[in-house]
């Protein structure tokens, strides 16, 4: 196994002796540049040596073909120089502290503190932290404005709906008599999981104090604060702080006021960072679909690929053991019913060949219906039973009109061991065969493949 050069060129607004990180086809490296370099100039770099791969191993070609990616023009990168002795994918260099032009910002733990081995510790607690204030509302629509048994003005009140993933239940605040501008300044705290992808909250006109009620407290709206920008902000242990007026809907008159103070204290896999993993978890997958949509027959695949990026197994609801069992799926879940994972895959990755470089993870609607019926998907890496870290897809976030998303993947790092990268992009297919030139493509663009 012989080491390899690759030629790096120094990007722009970068001067010698900064820090870079370079994606190569074994996963990410941290280097400094020499001394007296400046932006255009490049410089070599020796790479440790790919894994050989043994006489007796033949990809999985025959069944699993793939077909050329097509030339992604949104995903481009420069190239860089040539270089004789590295005849393999060119490497892209940029400041270890700034995204590389269309890549993930950060794409090792290194240039993540927040995931580091110090939150693994088992007393940790395995929930989510928040402080809701309910402060005011304004422009409510007028439920009691007319009749002979109107007060004048509606007497409204908010609930903090229980939704799934709160952990305990909602709450609501007191009635403020004869307002359309009514101000609370409610304080829920609330403890919530990885299930959770939004807070609701709806506004009402209180009834009970009429003379004749026929119908119950009339609705003046509702509105919800999604928990993806929440996440996209947070640094587990520390809060993120949020001060906004939501619309409110149905009817679709007048604005509610919330402030919230959000504190993660379950790691985020969030898309383009990689979370160090030990050599033993779980894949916890699961999805959940909006009221009015059908549920669709949702299939999680893992493929493996080596440092070439050819197929060197598939495990699936097809074939739930494979990599010589070392990867185990639990089969396929036809609803996304249920209150835990709708599939998990247990992975020994140091029980997998020395020539299995990543394990990319694919969800798939087999019967080809869109994905804009999902409401929320989550992928959680799981060891020692609980969660190391997870990342959580909204409804805003599931790309229209798709029928396939490449999760992330687990691959190895160039310091040893292994670390779980979050993709979450659109990888359209019927089956993870269909999708994977979208993988292969998304690989070299964003993960440094």
């Amino acid at each position: 196994m012989a080491a390899r050069l690759v030629a790096v060129a120094v990007p722009p607004g970068t001067a010698g002796g900064s820090l870079l990180m370079i994606n190569t086809p074994s996963g990410p490296v941290q280097v400094t540049v020499p001394p007296g370099l400046v932006a255009g100039q490049t410089f070599q770099v020796q790479l440790p040596p790919v894994a050989a791969v043994p006489a007796s191993y033949a990809p999985v070609q025959a069944s699993y073909a793939q077909p050329a990616a097509p030339p992604q023009a949104s995903y481009a990168q420069p190239a860089a120089p040539a270089q004789a002795s590295y005849a393999q994918t060119a490497a892209s260099a940029y400041p270890a502290n700034m995204p590389a032009p269309g890549a993930y910002p950060g794409a090792v733990a290194a240039a993540s503190p927040a995931y580091s081995s110090k939150h693994d510790n088992p007393s940790k607690p395995e929930y989510n932290e928040v402080e809701l204030i309910v402060v005011a509302a304004k422009g409510l629509h007028n439920a009691d404005g007319g009749g002979i048994f109107s007060s004048g003005k509606s007497d409204p009140y908010c609930i903090v709906k229980d939704v799934k993933g709160l952990i305990g239940s909602g709450g609501k605040t007191p009635v403020v008599k004869n307002s359309l501008s009514p101000e609370w300044n409610s304080v829920f705290r609330l403890k919530f999981n990885y299930k959770l992808s939004e807070f609701k909250f709806k506004v009402k006109d209180y009834d009970g104090g009429k003379l004749l009620d026929l119908d119950g407290d009339d609705p003046l709206g509702k509105a919800t604060l999604s928990i993806a920008g929440l996440m996209d902000q947070a640094t587990p242990g520390q809060p993120v702080l949020v001060d906004r007026w939501l619309p409110l809907r149905k009817p679709e008159q007048g604005e509610l006021h919330v402030r919230a103070k959000v504190t993660f204290h379950i790691p985020l896999a969030l898309p383009g960072y990689a979370v160090r993993v030990p050599g033993q978890l779980k894949l916890g997958l699961a999805w959940e679909f909006k009221k009015k949509g059908a549920p669709l027959d949702l299939d999680a695949s893992v493929v493996g690929l080596d440092a070439a990026e050819r197929i060197v197994d598939v495990v699936s609801y097809k074939q739930l053991v494979g990599f010589g069992g070392a990867v185990r799926h639990s089969g396929d879940d036809r609803t996304g019913e249920g209150s835990g994972d709708d599939e998990t895959i247990a992975i020994a990755a140091d029980a997998l060949p020395p020539y299995v470089e990543k394990l990319a993870v694919v969800i798939n609607s087999f019967t080809g219906l869109k994905l804009d019926t999902l409401k929320f998907a989550y992928c959680r890496v799981i060891v020692g039973g609980r969660t190391h870290a997870f990342y959580g897809l909204t409804k805003e976030r599931v790309p229209h009109q798709c029928t396939g998303l490449f999760l992330g993947v687990l691959q190895r790092a160039t310091s040893g061991g292994w670390a779980f990268i979050t993709c979450a992009e659109r990888a359209d297919g019927r089956t993870v065969q269909e999708s994977l030139p979208a993988v292969l493509a998304l690989g070299k663009a964003k993960l440094g493949w």
